[in-house]
């Protein structure tokens, strides 16, 4: 098995519920914290690659600028995502999501509910605090996920040409995300929930995945690479 969007979802899912089961209310607060904490750190990375090349922080370089790129053949029957511009305003309509999936197979929509209200908010933060990003609702409560950018200024007929040299692969995203709740629970309430966490992600993943994930400890995830 490669990492991918569902091995993602899958840390940010397990770490949920092990705070939640051996910290309660401080351990969700804590989730929350630090998924935010993640988010802004994607965003920073983006903005320096975007300010390295000279672009100004715009929604528009936002899109152009994002890290990832979808794994092909993951989701082969995904309904597309409904965009709808009414400048300055731009909303989009998500129905199928590969998180989603993974949170709902694993019983925890609602860690889905904490992580996908947090998310992308917390990256556009990161990228610019100008930037007024809203997701108003997720499809581990509703059928679809609502994502509103309100000074988005978008011109008729933009398309984003996301640039390949700038994202980085799974590996990168889960090891980061990873780290970003290792870090903080560690800091927090010490390392039981850590060590719970790698012996669940161990027996999904096996041990050479696991390797893979360790081997990012002394990562500085705000650096550009």
């Amino acid at each position: 098995m490669k990492f991918n969007e569902y091995v993602h979802a899958f840390i940010s899912a397990e770490y949920y519920a092990l705070l939640k089961a051996d910290c309660g209310s401080k351990g969700i607060d804590a989730f929350s914290e630090m998924t935010v904490r993640y988010g802004r750190q994607r965003g920073i990375r983006m903005a320096k690659r975007a300010m390295r090349d000279g672009q100004p922080l715009n929604y528009m370089t936002y899109m152009n600028y994002r890290e990832w790129i979808p794994t092909a053949g993951l989701m082969p029957h995904a309904l597309p995502a409904e965009a709808e511009n009414t400048y300055p305003e731009y909303k989009v309509r998500i129905y199928s999501c590969a998180w989603h999936e993974q949170f709902a197979a694993m019983g925890l929509a609602e860690a889905g509910r904490v992580y996908c209200r947090l998310i992308d908010p917390a990256i556009c933060a990161g990228f610019s605090p100008d930037i007024e990003f809203i997701t108003s609702q997720t499809l581990n409560d509703h059928d679809c996920c609502i994502q509103t950018v309100r000074n988005a200024c978008i011109p008729e007929g933009f398309r984003s040409e996301v640039k390949t040299e700038n994202t980085r692969d799974f590996e990168y995203h889960c090891a980061h995300l990873y780290e970003t709740y290792r870090r903080g629970t560690a800091e927090r309430f010490g390392d039981t929930v850590n060590r719970m966490f790698i012996s669940e992600f161990s027996s999904h993943y096996g041990r050479e995945m696991t390797e893979r994930l360790l081997s990012y400890q002394e990562t500085d995830f705000e650096e550009i690479i």
